[in-house]
């Protein structure tokens, strides 16, 4: 392939000869959910049927979401005929093991003996994520050196997970519009002075409103509103689910907050365009 790329359909052409080389194959799109489209999974599917082929194509697409393959179009999925399988996120036990086949990046004796249970009691409370854990496991001792300390320690790991938080937080709203903050300013406060876990759709529009006339900012629609608590949930900044208010109540979208809500706090109010917005304020509007 040339370092400057190809049109879409002489990269296909391309492919094809390739493939045609060959009376099976495999390709695995990995994390195939970041694909802006269906394009790649129907034409890969259809390949053979289309003979554009005459390799039998297998695909493997693997997706952090869980229901990805859910809201694929209905023509794609007759093609793709899709079989799940389901891996479990690692659990604390999985992620001790983990960690201690890692704990040779330390000089003997500098971990105390709380510190690789915690890091992987946070881990699996949040995502059961190795990758993410072994950076809480790396940062803890980064901090620990930083500070000339002699031993890592809990509070090491807990400043860590902090600002990992915070990090992980500040890139997601970084070139975000206002809007988008101001969402996030909402439920963070609902979940911070409100101590609901799950807040419905209506109780976050009318705190959002308040920060928005607080702010003279102009207040969206609230389906609009709900499409950027779509996005939330896309980012895995908030988790969706749908309840039942009873009888006369009616079915309701519910959401809750998958960060430190004080962080989130922190980071939205570093903009300037919140400036004027206290803590105090922000517990009379939740």
């Amino acid at each position: 392939m040339p370092d400057t790329g190809l049109p879409k359909d002489k990269f296909y052409k391309r492919l094809w000869q390739i493939l045609d080389h060959y009376d099976s194959a495999i390709i695995i799109l990995d994390e195939v959910d970041l694909l802006k489209s269906d394009h790649v999974l129907m034409s890969l599917a259809k390949a053979v049927e289309s003979n554009d082929t005459s390799c039998q194509i297998g695909i493997i697409a693997i997706s952090n979401q869980i229901n990805f393959f859910d809201e694929l179009n209905p023509r794609t999925k007759s093609a793709f005929q899709t079989q799940e399988l389901n891996f479990d996120p690692y659990n604390a036990n999985q992620i001790q093991e983990i960690l201690r086949g890692r704990d040779d990046a330390f000089r003997d004796g500098v971990l105390t003996d709380e510190v690789i249970p915690l890091v992987a009691a946070f881990s699996a409370q949040e995502h059961g994520d190795a990758r993410k854990a072994m950076r809480l496991f790396r940062t803890a001792g980064e901090l620990a050196d930083r500070e000339g300390a002699d031993m890592v320690e809990e509070d090491h790991v807990r400043r860590a997970q902090d600002a990992l938080e915070k990090d992980r937080f500040r890139d997601f709203l970084q070139g975000t519009p206002t809007q988008m903050k101001a969402a996030c300013l909402s439920i963070a406060a609902k979940s911070l002075y409100s101590r609901d876990d799950y807040i419905i759709t209506g109780e976050l529009y009318d705190a959002y409103q308040q920060i928005t006339n607080a702010i003279d900012m102009d207040t969206i629609g609230i389906r609009r509103f709900r499409d950027i608590l779509d996005e939330m949930q896309l980012s895995q900044v908030i988790e969706t689910k749908e309840v039942n208010m009873g009888k006369g109540g009616g079915r309701h979208n519910s959401h809750r907050l998958l960060h430190n809500p004080e962080a989130i706090l922190d980071i939205v109010m570093e903009d300037s365009r919140f400036g004027d917005i206290s803590k105090s304020s922000l517990k009379r509007f939740a």
